[in-house]
């Protein structure tokens, strides 16, 4: 029927070639859609304010060709149908590092500075936290501004950042390794040093020197050692032995319970986030047992390939409104805020391409790749197409498209202030220096 298919798309919103959200397959529909039916450009724009609207078509009329070509979209204008508010418009904020130029220096530093001025507008009663998204290039320092924030009781929600996979879950899935294979002593050594036990090397040396054994299995005589540390490997033997009686996800569930470690999660920094995490983590080991397989194994396969999983980073209370939102750039497509800070100006990173995908309209996708071995000197390159050079080329091209774009999704995001950061140790790498 006329008019009963339509597809809405923003190609300068295409931010995962490496998920296979190619703009080249946008380019093949949008001409598909022209061949036999219509294809309209939208241009108004209902978010922003008219100061933003007008610094994004300055900056991408210089930065998007007229006409789209095979690795970018055209450059449309924003019409900014918003009205004026008292509150916009795009400034920028100098960083101040006291001499460091590492990224961990400058992450730190801006950090402070804008949970500081976060604070300060909350405070004064002008914004509420939900008015705020801090968005980085990367997600390597993500946690510092959460952390800079919950320090200010300010409520922040944190995306992207790898916190939930934190100190709980790590020991989780060594605990369940040693469960797993209790004839290895070196895993049972680990666990009874870990959080869940920690007991010190002198514990465990004069528990050595007694005769005792770190096979937690190995059923203690009357005259063998006695202490925390054989209690604690009587915990383990017994937490073993309920394993193997019962649904690992049953066993699991209730040695979580029994070690108090939800409440730990949630009460430590960034709580909602790590309880939120180590949720998801048990509700992936319960969907294993759903499937049939209720073993030890099945439960350690699920529990690694939830920690893997981007989704993990759920928190505790999603949904949650009034927060501060942290994240990294390729997270906040199609989202919004009143206030959006584009912080973290650090060096964005540069990797030679290894990989070569082409999507023509007809036939099948191909794939180049080349093989590599990173070391501590570089990588050592096993194997590779005779036309690598040209295929790398042709990736780098398409990368650079595409960082162009994600520059447009990071200025696009704020309705009534876009706030950029900049220092002067790093203006010439930072991912902002477009801006």
């Amino acid at each position: 029927r006329p008019g009963a298919l339509f597809v809405v798309g923003d190609p300068k919103q295409s931010i995962y070639r490496f998920r296979r959200a190619d703009i080249a397959i946008y380019h093949q529909v949008k001409a598909r859609f022209a061949a036999w039916g219509g294809v309209l450009e939208l241009v108004a724009n209902f978010r922003s304010r008219p100061p933003i609207a007008d610094f994004v078509n300055d900056v991408f009329r210089a930065r998007l060709p007229p006409e789209a070509t095979e690795r970018q979209a055209a450059f449309a204008p924003l019409v900014a149908l918003r009205p004026d508010g008292p509150e916009q418009g795009v400034c920028g904020y100098e960083v101040e590092t006291g001499g460091g130029r590492s990224q961990a220096a400058v992450a730190a530093a801006d950090a402070e500075a804008v949970a500081a001025w976060i604070e300060e507008r909350v405070r004064a009663g002008t914004r509420r936290p939900g008015d705020f998204l801090v968005l980085a290039w990367r997600k390597e320092h993500l946690a510092r501004y959460a952390r800079a924030l919950e320090a200010r009781n300010i409520p922040v929600q944190v995306t992207g950042a790898g916190v939930g996979v934190e100190e709980e879950l790590e020991e989780l899935l060594l605990l369940l390794e040693a469960l797993a294979d209790p004839d290895d002593p070196t895993r049972t050594v680990a666990v009874l040093g870990g959080l869940f036990f920690g007991l010190d090397h002198d514990a465990l040396l004069a528990h050595r020197e007694a005769g005792g054994s770190f096979r937690f299995l190995d059923a203690p005589g009357p005259d063998g050692p006695h202490g925390p540390v054989a209690d604690a490997l009587a915990t383990l033997r017994r937490w073993w032995a309920r394993a193997r009686m019962e649904p690992a996800e049953v066993a699991l569930g209730a040695i979580v319970e029994e070690i108090g470690l939800l409440p730990y999660a949630a009460a430590g920094p960034l709580g909602e986030t790590r309880a939120g995490a180590l949720l998801y983590a048990l509700d992936a080991v319960r969907r294993a047992g759903l499937q049939g397989d209720t073993s030890l194994h099945a439960a350690l396969e699920a529990l690694r390939g939830a920690l893997e999983a981007e989704e993990a980073e759920t928190p505790l209370e999603p949904g949650r409104g009034d927060v501060v939102r942290v994240m990294n750039l390729h997270k906040a497509k199609g989202l919004e805020a009143p206030v959006v800070v584009l912080a973290c100006p650090t060096g964005r990173g540069e990797h030679e391409p290894e990989l070569h995908v082409s999507r023509p309209a007809a036939g099948a996708p191909q794939g180049w790749i080349e093989v590599v071995e990173p070391g501590d000197r570089g990588r050592t390159v096993l194997a590779r197409p005779l036309d690598w050079a040209a295929r790398a080329e042709a990736e780098a091209a398409f990368r650079r498209a595409e960082e162009d774009r994600l520059l447009y999704v990071a200025a696009t995001r704020a309705r009534d202030e876009l706030v950029v950061a900049r220092c002067p140790a790093t203006v010439d790498t930072s991912p902002w220096a477009a801006f």
